[in-house]
């Protein structure tokens, strides 16, 4: 049987580790989700100079873009880009709801 001190330093030991599962599932669901909107629009990363780029348009200058110093970076400032970007409604093809 396990005393007092034991105890309390196996339940912390198995609350810390249950604590890291939890934030690893979400950590997968939130990288899950930022993978939908590139993956849905069938876009590739693109090597633009030493970025990674991800285009959604026919130019940067009518379209939506994210670039970063790796693939998945250029990903999240696309999808950050994409949800701020005030797109009319048949822009490039698809429908945009903005409050």
């Amino acid at each position: 049987m396990l005393n007092d001190k034991d105890s309390d330093m196996l339940r912390n030991q198995l609350s810390n580790e249950a604590s890291r599962e939890h934030q690893q599932k979400i950590s997968y669901i939130v990288e899950k989700r930022e993978c939908v909107l590139i993956s849905s629009l069938g876009l590739k990363p693109c090597k633009d100079g030493d970025q990674w780029c991800f285009l959604f348009g026919d130019n940067l200058q009518e379209g939506v873009c994210g670039f970063g110093d790796t693939p998945y970076k250029a990903m999240i400032d696309f999808n950050k880009n994409f949800e701020s970007e005030t797109i009319s409604p048949l822009k490039n093809g698809i429908r945009k709801y903005v409050d």
